[in-house]
């Protein structure tokens, strides 16, 4: 039968037990009628190809398995789209300590996202920018079995870029170094600061959107977290990405020929969750929210700021940025959306903040569709 023979492949795809829980789920989800016991032997055969190539290819790498219970709501991984052999997963490492996740695009040579759960007990706003790291699994013939990142010397690590930007690249491109994972939302210590330096958490980015739109963007999401979400016990995590662009790179000259070295992002984006499920009172459970929001990378100090409901955020990109939450009684929470009215309020109270412009109702598409009436004669 079809179903025991999608029950024999499902096991035998040599990829960890959330992301075949996840294709299950989001299968039956999406057509309880048919689920995925009742997928043709073609589609099941398709989705082992896609499956085990990605996840064989991860493998040569770092992978997820070490810290998505960490980083990720729920331990889901954002479940990128687009994956191919060019992107590794990457828990950032260093001194033997993880600090946060990085899914990272080797062709383009900029992380597609970064992923970190705040930790805010400290209020470190010292800035660290004397030293910058490489990924060394990403080198060839190195060894890398320690796990952590290293220290950038340029002398040294000259011909370490054939899978990933190295501070060569960013010198007199006219492009700052822009962290996804800000050193801003890494307070605890020096170390998870300077953890944000690596060359895998950083993309192009146009001086006067970094320190404008996007820094003011930053630090007003800090801020509206330590009010917005400290019910004793919650958890908050953010996911931080870009959108590659089709056309603009930082070009190196290399034997006398220009290179596409780096691609620069058309936009970067933000997903926010404020998990109150691991609240201690009972009666705060369901007062968590969840938003993203984008601006494209241009260079402009105002740049216009959208945001959405992560479940309809960068459908064309994501199949699901944050998990569902399984209430035990009632439906489920989709995506970390514990309290829409919390989430439309905050939106509300970050639009009036001087900086990004924003759009007029910034917060429509937390509205129900209207349904059309359509008038007869």
């Amino acid at each position: 039968m079809v179903s025991d023979c999608y029950v024999q492949i499902l096991n035998s795809i040599p990829i960890d037990w959330r992301t075949k829980h996840f294709v299950n789920y989001e299968l039956k989800r999406q057509n309880p009628a048919i689920g995925i016991k009742k997928m043709s032997f073609q589609k099941i055969l398709l989705l082992w190809i896609y499956l085990g190539a990605t996840e064989t290819n991860v493998s040569k790498y770092k992978n997820f398995n070490e810290c998505s219970h960490r980083f990720f709501f729920q331990g889901l991984i954002p479940n990128y789209l687009h994956l191919s052999e060019d992107i590794v997963n990457i828990c950032q490492q260093y001194n033997n300590k993880f600090f946060f996740a990085t899914l990272y695009d080797t062709k383009n040579r900029i992380p597609v996202y970064s992923a970190t759960q705040l930790d805010l007990r400290s209020d470190n706003k010292s800035r660290y920018g004397d030293m910058f790291f490489i990924e060394p699994s990403l080198v060839k013939n190195v060894n890398h079995q320690k796990g952590n990142m290293i220290e950038f010397v340029p002398n040294k690590h000259a011909n370490y870029g054939e899978k990933q930007a190295l501070d060569t690249d960013y010198k007199g491109s006219g492009y700052d170094r822009g962290h996804l994972n800000p050193q801003l939302f890494n307070t605890k210590d020096s170390d998870s600061r300077y953890a944000t330096n690596t060359f895998t958490n950083i993309a192009p980015q146009y001086g006067l959107f970094n320190k404008g739109t996007w820094n003011n963007m930053e630090e007003t999401l800090l801020k509206t977290v330590k009010q917005e979400c400290k019910f004793l016990g919650a958890k908050i995590y953010v996911v931080v990405g870009v959108e590659p662009s089709t056309n603009r790179y930082i070009v190196k000259q290399i034997k006398n020929k220009p290179v596409n070295r780096v691609n620069v992002p058309r936009f970067y984006w933000t997903a926010i969750c404020c998990d109150t499920s691991t609240a201690i009172a009972s009666d705060h459970h369901e007062e968590g929210w969840s938003f993203a929001y984008l601006a494209s990378n241009i260079n402009a100090s105002d740049v216009n700021v959208s945001f959405d409901p992560v479940d309809k955020f960068l459908k064309n990109q994501y199949l699901k940025i944050f998990a569902d939450f399984k209430r035990k009684n009632g439906p489920d929470i989709i995506g970390c959306q514990f309290r829409k009215d919390n989430a439309i309020r905050i939106i509300q109270n970050i639009a009036k903040t001087a900086g990004p412009i924003f759009e007029p109702n910034p917060t429509a598409r937390f509205e129900p569709e209207k349904k059309k009436i359509y008038k007869s004669g």
